[in-house]
């Protein structure tokens, strides 16, 4: 099964240690998973948010057909997602390139509905994509 959640990036550092207990408990549940990170440019997601997910990842607590797309307003590529987020992720580029292969980035407004609609549109291409795979297996 699949699990889509959004997770919308907030000051309170709370709703960080609530991410770690949440894709614990969701761990048995689904082999695959998109997360949408709202606010993914801002300041929080860099310093906590991402390698938090980055902790997760790499200690098996998300389901290997993860995937985690970025979306906010800024304006940068994929690539310049990573560069800003690799100072505070944890070990060597090897694990970060590991981590970084799983998440990508949108851009797009929050007060008009285009953007949401172009990461619905994503968001069910993933899944898509993820359901054809795991019926293959």
């Amino acid at each position: 099964s699949l699990s889509v959640r959004m997770i919308y990036v907030s000051q309170s550092l709370s709703r960080v240690r609530f991410l770690f207990g949440f894709v614990r408990c969701q761990r048995q549940l689904s082999h695959s998973d998109l997360t949408s990170i709202s606010g993914a440019s801002g300041d929080l997601a860099k310093k906590k948010t991402y390698p938090a997910l980055q902790f997760l990842f790499e200690n098996n607590f998300m389901p290997r057909n993860t995937r985690i797309i970025g979306y906010a307003r800024s304006r940068m590529t994929d690539e310049e997602l990573q560069e800003k987020l690799r100072p505070n992720l944890s070990g060597d580029d090897k694990r970060n390139d590991d981590f970084h292969c799983i998440c990508s980035y949108l851009q797009g407004t929050y007060d008009e509905p285009s953007g949401f609609k172009e990461l619905n549109k994503v968001l069910c291409e993933y899944r898509d994509i993820q359901i054809r795979f795991e019926q293959s297996e």
